[in-house]
């Protein structure tokens, strides 16, 4: 492996995940654990990453100034559960949407081990309504102000009754006191909690590998909430 340019090519397709293709976070985050000793396995999976981008080059961010939501930001949540078989922690991800397209994401394997669906979901949540915050206050700072609260879409019940102390709290009493910091900025108003089917979260790729054809959907995504989807082709967004 040492001949192998593992890194370099991992690097090289990490800036395009930060910058333009949110689709390739979960991948590359993941292939990114096993930067300081990568096997044979790490390279053809990163083989198989650069095929796929091969194969979409023409996908893209896009934006629509007739969008219904202007330039209010919703964010997208969701999370896996046990899904690194190293530690046991969890996977979350989540997209910030404005003007039909995602102006921030982040897929991340969660800091602590979580003992249900419903702890990782509420983590994901706090992350995620962390930089709804961040994105609503530099909005106004450039001032683009934007309304309160920043909605957050999930589609995990369990998570939204934790969140909005519906619940029995002490089922999650055990995490670290940061992690509530959610519960006062729903109080607060700066946040919302809105329960969406599963189906309609384009935050679902950047928790899991997915088979093509449900990657392909997820990306084309026009969801109910939040017609235009995560990526769009740029033949698309000419028609």
């Amino acid at each position: 492996m040492d001949k192998m340019p593992y890194r370099e090519a991992l690097g090289a397709v990490m800036y395009l995940a930060v910058a333009t293709r949110p689709d390739l976070s979960y991948p590359i985050q993941l292939l990114s654990r096993f930067m300081a000793n990568p096997g044979y396995s790490h390279w053809r999976a990163l083989k198989r990453v650069l095929r796929y981008l091969k194969g979409t080059l023409e996908y893209g961010i896009t934006f629509d100034g007739n969008h219904l939501a202007g330039l209010q930001p919703t964010v997208y949540s969701d999370a896996s559960q046990g899904d690194c078989t190293d530690t046991g922690r969890s996977t979350h991800g989540h997209v910030v949407m404005m003007a039909g397209g995602p102006v921030s994401w982040s897929s991340r394997r969660q800091e602590v081990v979580t003992l249900s669906t419903t702890e990782a979901e509420y983590i994901a949540a706090v992350h995620a309504g962390q930089t709804g915050v961040w994105v609503a206050n530099f909005m106004d700072e450039i001032y683009v102000p934007v309304e309160r609260p920043v909605v957050i879409r999930m589609d995990s019940a369990g998570g939204e009754s934790l969140a909005t102390r519906s619940a029995n709290f002490s089922r999650v009493q055990h995490l670290h006191i940061r992690y509530h910091w959610l519960q006062e900025a729903i109080r607060g108003k700066q946040l919302k909690i809105v329960h969406i089917p599963g189906v309609d979260n384009p935050a679902d790729i950047f928790y899991k590998t997915t088979y093509s054809t449900y990657f392909t959907e997820t990306l084309t995504l026009h969801a109910r909430h939040d017609p235009g989807g995560v990526l769009r082709s740029n033949r698309d967004a000419r028609a």
